[in-house]
């Protein structure tokens, strides 16, 4: 019977039935090693590798190029005797075991990590796993913090893996308990993660400056489209101007291949007539994705097949970028990075990237001296410079932020961008709404809305009100609390037992304690979305945005019309209608309701957000009537 491994690591087979693992014991897998360490052998047909050698070829087991690519020999050389056993029965277990999508450049990575800590603790004299104690674990996180190049993700990830490392052979090689110790780990890891996320707020990429992308697009475009220059230059320039026009990242940029592009019709994206394939990678799974391509974009991909045509011949490849002397294709990210500066500092003053950098802070600068320090390129490119001039130059991913914010201050739905453009949604979430991890702006918000509901006594607008109110006030009731002297503990009370978070279009409030959104599950995000969850409630303090909301659709809706686009119009239509059946005018009822209660010198003291609402009112009925009296077919074509 043949034996396929047809749920592990990319479908290796076994060389005999008697190394595959059938109990998940210690005792079953020592004798797996015993027998491996006896045959000298890792027993994977697609493998020839001796266990006793300290260079293992892994990538036969790669899925493609690009994950080849991202993978060296794993070297054992360095590693002391007392643990390179330990570290290849590791390697071969990550190999083997059974775990979904576990690819051999996440394994690489993970032995990136472990090795180096291998190595630290024979320096330290440490001659056995056992031996590890809370201050070798506190040692060695203060000599990774000590590398300033270590982010404190970097480390974080060491940590995680290292862990890994250790929970594998406690549970597989040892009978000795360390969970002591990968408690500690956890916990070590927990703190990084979290110093991390506030590193990462702190320090997000940074757009760049229209000013600078303009000029630097105008001579991008300039140079592919010169056929008297040279194929590479044109085509590192059409890829740059794809990766602006896109929004892609640098990795995806680059494993593109040629027939990527396809032409189609996408509903409620009136210029868009093609969309371009693509390869995503998320936590080392490799899927297809695709995102619409505008014409400059479709002129640029087109360059890039041109120019690159022969050179695709001569490698034999049918990735579209492949420029000739390429030392490995697809060409590395950093590799790419480095190429682009070169471009940018020998185009400097055609782009205004010399001597800028105080009217572009958010861009990296490099001096002409430095450049010329790193030796990094030819002395021709120079030519005209002075050592003390400065280049000022955006980083890959800066280009993406260029274009989520330049789709979102267009008014181009959240919705759509994470339908026909997947591969920016998390940034779209990051930049652009509530982060996940803003706890104390949930707790401000939660603190609002609380103070709206239970001390004003404003009941919330939404299909389940009436259980959410009689929750509330039975709350209230059973804790004998009295509202205004005990509002701070009632509000800190329900907070925790109703989590309270922001959403488009208003908020989401659970009645149940410890319930969260599925935030990974889409019909969540579409309940959200369009307001029919019944946890989803807004109140008369949200008007201004909903108002603004509306607004925007009118000019999206003129701007179809005038454009011919009445489809496309009578589509927008339909969404300002609802939002303002369904939010604004509710909204806008319930202001009036509460200026009646409490005086419109008190809601514009307490709400000042509203002032420019309490100021229109009569303007935005007026409004609110015609919006909904239009009938599709008064649109007519300019």
């Amino acid at each position: 019977m043949k034996i396929t491994a047809n749920q592990l690591v990319n479908f290796v087979e076994y060389t005999d039935e008697k190394f595959i693992q059938t109990d998940n014991n210690v005792s079953e897998f020592l004798r797996i090693c015993r027998d491996i360490k006896d045959l000298d052998k890792i027993p994977l047909k697609k493998l020839n590798i001796t266990f006793s050698s300290d260079s293992w070829d892994l990538s036969p087991l790669a899925i493609n190029d690009i994950s080849r690519n991202r993978i060296s020999t794993f070297n054992f050389d360095k590693v002391s005797d007392n643990f390179k056993d330990e570290l290849k029965f590791y390697i071969y277990w990550s190999i083997t075991r059974h775990k979904k999508n576990k690819k051999i450049q996440s394994i690489y990575s993970h032995f990136k990590s472990i090795r180096p800590f291998l190595i630290y603790l024979n320096d330290k004299h440490i001659t056995s796993l056992e031996y590890i104690d809370f201050d070798i674990i506190s040692d060695y996180i203060s000599y990774l913090s000590s590398d300033k190049d270590n982010k404190y993700s970097t480390i974080q990830a060491h940590v995680r893996r290292i862990r890994e490392f250790i929970s594998f052979y406690n549970s597989n090689m040892t009978n000795t308990d360390m969970s002591n110790v990968l408690k500690r780990l956890d916990k070590a890891a927990n703190k990084l993660l979290s110093l991390a996320l506030n590193y990462v707020e702190e320090n997000k990429h940074k757009n760049i400056p229209d000013a600078y992308f303009n000029g630097l697009l105008r001579t991008l475009i300039s140079i592919m489209r010169d056929e008297c220059l040279d194929a590479k230059i044109r085509g590192y320039a059409a890829l740059i101007v794809l990766m602006s026009q896109t929004g892609l990242r640098i990795s995806q940029m680059l494993s593109l291949k040629v027939n990527a592009l396809s032409k189609t019709h996408i509903p409620d994206f009136n210029n868009a007539s093609h969309f371009l394939e693509f390869t995503i990678i998320k936590k080392n799974v490799f899927e297809q994705g695709f995102t619409v391509i505008n014409q400059l974009g479709y002129e640029a991909y087109n360059i890039l097949e041109e120019v690159f045509e022969e050179s695709r011949k001569e490698l034999e490849t049918d990735y579209l970028f492949c420029p000739q002397g390429s030392k490995t294709v697809p060409m590395k990210p950093e590799v790419f990075s480095k190429r682009m500066l070169r471009l940018i500092i020998e185009f400097g003053d055609d782009i205004g990237a010399v001597n800028v950098e105080d009217d572009y802070p958010e861009l990296k600068t490099i001096s002409i001296s430095e450049s010329k320090e790193r030796n990094s390129f030819s002395k021709k490119i120079y030519d005209g410079y002075c050592d003390d001039d400065v280049i000022s130059f955006p980083t890959s991913h800066q280009f993406r932020v260029h274009f989520c914010t330049y789709l979102y201050h267009k008014g181009v739905p959240l919705a759509f961008i994470q339908k026909y453009m997947n591969h920016l949604s998390e940034e779209m979430t990051s930049y652009y709404v509530r982060g996940t991890n803003s706890s104390e702006q949930d707790s401000k918000f939660a603190d609002k809305i609380l103070k709206v509901i239970v001390e004003e006594g404003t009941k919330p607008l939404g299909f389940g009100s009436d259980d959410l109110m009689f929750k509330i006030n039975e709350f209230i009731k059973n804790g004998k609390f009295k509202v205004v002297e005990d509002i701070d503990k009632v509000i800190s009370i329900l907070k925790g037992k109703m989590p309270i978070r922001q959403k488009t279009g208003g908020m989401c409030i659970k009645s149940v304690e410890n319930r969260d959104c599925r935030v990974d599950d889409q019909s969540d995000k579409i309940y959200c979305a369009y307001g029919i969850c019944p946890n989803h409630f807004h109140l008369y303090i949200m008007a201004d945005i909903t108002y603004n909301d509306c607004k925007t659709l009118i000019k999206i809706i003129e701007y179809n019309q005038a454009e011919g686009y009445l489809r496309q119009a009578n589509k927008e239509l339909g969404k300002l209608q609802s939002a303002i059946k369904n939010a604004l005018k509710p909204e806008i009822e319930q202001l009036e309701d509460e200026i009646k209660k409490k005086g419109v010198d008190w809601i514009k003291k307490n709400h000042k957000n509203l002032i420019p609402i309490i100021d229109k009112l009569d303007e935005i009925n007026k409004e609110i009537d015609q919006w909904m009296n239009i009938e599709p077919l008064t649109l007519k074509n300019n």
